[in-house]
């Protein structure tokens, strides 16, 4: 085994370990009595034992919402580079424009991506 393998196994291994330990967490907050997803959900008046779901609610629609937000914004440079007419300062203008939409959109996704794979490591997520 090389050493690139032999670090690789100990690392599967080691997440193999904590693997459970995440989904014991979360089952446990069930049999702790805590309100799950569809209770508060049904509930007319919300109890602070809501706030996570209310939270995560609302940071997953920020995320559509500013995703939904730069799919607009990558449409307009779009239509602003078809109709530049050649000219080199408004195609460089939407191509900056289009990079740094893109770019963007790249952090939105990536912010969504680690947020959830915190929660789901740290078994905040039910």
């Amino acid at each position: 085994m090389t050493l690139f393998e032999r670090s690789s196994f100990v690392k599967f291994l080691s997440l193999s370990a904590i693997v459970p330990d995440v989904f014991a967490a979360s089952s446990s907050a069930a049999a702790a009595g805590l309100p799950d997803d569809t209770t508060c959900a049904t509930q007319v008046i919300g109890t602070l034992s809501c706030l996570p779901y209310f939270i995560r609610n609302v940071v997953n629609a920020g995320f559509i919402l500013a995703a939904v937000i730069a799919v607009v914004l990558i449409i307009i440079p779009g239509i602003r580079l078809v109709l530049s007419g050649g000219e080199a300062e408004r195609v460089a203008r939407a191509k900056r424009s289009l990079t740094f939409t893109i770019i963007g959109l790249v952090i939105i996704l990536l912010a969504f991506v680690i947020i959830n794979l915190v929660t789901r490591i740290t078994g905040a997520s039910t």
